[in-house]
C-alpha cells in the first residue's frame, strides 16, 4: 500500500514542478517582452524621452551665457529665485520662428500673459557651428553680409530652400544663422530684436554648445523648466506644422498655465518642427566657442541644478 501511494505522489509532484517551471518561464518571457516594448517606445521618442539631450522630468543642465546686450544669465540663479524658466530656441531667418513673432505674434502674447507670474523667458540663438573644415560664415566665407543681401532675406520675406552645412531636416529648412560667425549673427540678432520687438533677452549660443547639451536639432524648440529645476516641457510651440497658420493648441501656454497653478503638465513633450540645425563638426568645447557650463565654480561643476552636492 505504501508503495502504491508513493508511486501516485511522485507523478503529481513532477506535474506540479512542470507547471511551476512553465509559469516561471512565461513570467520571464512576459517581463522580457515588456522590456523590449519599453525599449522600442524609448527609441521612438515616447513621452518623457528624447533621442538625445535632456529628458522631460530630468534636472535641467545649468548654463551661464551672455545675451546680445552683454548681460550674463545663470539658470541656477533664476531657479534659486523661485522662477519658472522658458528657453526658446530662436532663429530670425527661419520662417517657423518668424511665424510666431511676426505673422501671428503668438510668442509675444504668450510671454506677456505670463511675464508677471514668476516666469523668466529667454530666447537662445545658436550660431558659429563649424563645418568639417572648421569654417564658419556664409558659404564658409568670413564675409559680413547685410540683412538686405540676397542670401539673407529680409525679416518679412520667405526663407528659401538654401540651407547651411549638413543635411536638411524634416521641412527642408536648414538654419543659416547657425553657420554664421559671431559678428554676422549678432548683426542679424540686433536688427531682429528691434524689428520683431522682442522684449526678453536673446542668449548667444556660440558654437552650438548649449543646443548640443540640451539636444536641440529643430528650431523653434521650447523647454520649460519648473521651479524645482526639472524639465517640465520640451517640444514645439503648438500643434501646427506649416509656416503660416498657428495650431489650435498652444503647448507652451498650456504648460505654463498648469505650472503656475501647481498642476501637472498634461502634455510634457511634443515633436519640434521647423528649421534644422546643421550637422557640423563636433560642437562641444570647440576652440572659440563658449562652453555654457565652464564658468561654474569647482564645487558646482557637476551639479545640474541649484541643490547642494552630497
Amino acid at each position: 500500500m505504501k508503495k502504491l501511494v508513493t508511486m501516485a505522489v511522485i507523478p503529481a509532484l513532477m506535474g506540479a514542478g512542470v507547471i511551476a517551471f512553465a509559469q516561471d518561464r512565461q513570467g520571464e518571457l512576459d517581463r522580457q517582452g515588456q522590456m523590449d516594448r519599453q525599449g522600442q517606445m524609448d527609441r521612438q521618442g515616447g513621452i518623457g524621452t528624447t533621442e538625445k539631450g535632456v529628458q522631460v522630468g530630468s534636472q535641467a543642465p545649468n548654463f551661464i551665457l551672455q545675451d546680445a546686450d552683454g548681460d550674463t544669465h545663470n539658470l541656477r540663479e533664476y531657479l534659486q529665485d523661485d522662477k519658472i524658466v522658458v528657453l526658446e530656441w530662436f532663429d530670425p531667418l527661419s520662417p517657423f520662428s518668424r511665424k510666431y513673432h511676426e505673422q501671428t505674434e503668438l510668442m509675444r502674447q504668450t510671454y506677456e500673459r505670463f511675464e508677471d507670474k514668476d516666469v523668466v523667458w529667454l530666447a537662445v540663438a545658436t550660431f558659429g557651428i563649424r563645418d568639417a573644415q572648421g569654417q564658419t560664415g556664409i558659404g564658409g566665407q568670413q564675409q559680413q553680409p547685410g540683412m538686405g543681401q540676397q542670401q539673407q532675406p529680409g525679416m518679412g520675406q520667405q526663407h528659401g530652400q538654401q540651407g547651411g552645412i549638413g543635411q536638411q531636416g524634416k521641412t527642408g529648412e536648414t538654419s543659416r544663422l547657425a553657420t554664421m560667425t559671431r559678428e554676422q549673427a549678432i548683426e542679424i540678432l540686433e536688427r531682429a530684436t528691434d524689428d520683431l520687438d522682442i522684449k526678453y533677452p536673446v542668449l548667444l549660443d556660440d558654437s552650438g554648445n548649449l543646443a548640443n547639451l540640451y539636444g536641440v536639432s529643430e528650431i523653434p524648440h521650447v523647454f520649460i523648466i519648473s521651479k524645482d529645476g526639472r524639465v517640465a516641457y520640451s517640444g514645439a510651440v503648438d500643434n501646427s506644422r506649416g509656416v503660416a497658420d498657428i495650431g489650435d493648441v498652444n503647448y507652451v501656454a498650456q504648460a505654463l498655465n498648469q505650472l503656475v497653478n501647481e498642476q501637472p503638465v498634461s502634455v510634457p513633450r511634443s515633436e519640434p518642427f521647423g528649421t534644422s540645425l546643421p550637422a557640423g563638426a563636433p560642437r562641444q568645447h570647440q576652440q572659440g566657442g563658449q562652453d555654457p557650463q565652464r564658468q561654474l565654480p569647482r564645487d558646482q561643476e557637476h551639479d545640474r541644478f541649484g541643490g547642494d552636492r552630497d
